[in-house]
């Protein structure tokens, strides 16, 4: 999933999900049933069923990233690959996409994601890398990576990091004296 979902022909929103299952289709210009069916599905499980019919220039940068994640989803790939796929998208919609992405991780599939924030990376990822100047920094299991001295070293930000009363990694940054 790109970080920027661009299309300039009017495609129905449905059509563009279906274009997911491509591989899975016969035929080079048209979906079976099962496709449409899936991506039909796939339109309601991110709460976007209503627009199945609208044109894709119709709809919002935040409506066009779920339906590009709606289109990841129907490709029932074993890796999904996602480039800041929460761009664009109100706190409700990065919710609900980060939990479907976990639920799609507890099915046995894998996620890889590129983020830059890290308040959500602690929320919803199980394992990080942490990059600074294009190399890798630190990778291990969430807890191992995300200290103190790490978010100082990478960011140059003092950070307090700390279980929430939920028991979720959480995350406070201090912006560091001049």
């Amino acid at each position: 999933m790109p970080q920027v979902f661009s299309v300039n022909f009017p495609f129905k929103v449905v059509d563009i999900v279906a274009m997911g299952r491509y591989p899975y289709e016969k035929g080079y210009f048209s979906f079976d049933k099962n496709s449409l069916n899936i991506a039909k599905q796939k339109l309601i499980d991110i709460g976007l069923i209503d627009l199945s019919e609208k044109s894709i220039l119709e709809v919002s940068g935040g409506e066009r990233q779920l339906i590009s994640f709606a289109k990841v989803l129907a490709q029932d790939s074993l890796i999904m690959l996602l480039d800041e796929p929460n761009s664009n998208l109100d706190m409700h919609h990065q919710e609900k996409m980060f939990t479907l992405i976990k639920n799609e991780v507890d099915k046995g599939k894998i996620a890889l994601i590129a983020l830059h924030n890290i308040k959500t990376a602690a929320k919803f990822c199980d394992y990080l890398i942490l990059m600074k100047d294009g190399k890798v920094y630190a990778k291990g299991l969430t807890s191992e990576v995300l200290t103190e001295e790490n978010i100082n070293n990478v960011y140059n930000i003092n950070a307090v990091i700390y279980k929430n009363i939920f028991g979720l990694y959480d995350i406070e940054l201090i912006e560091k004296q001049k």
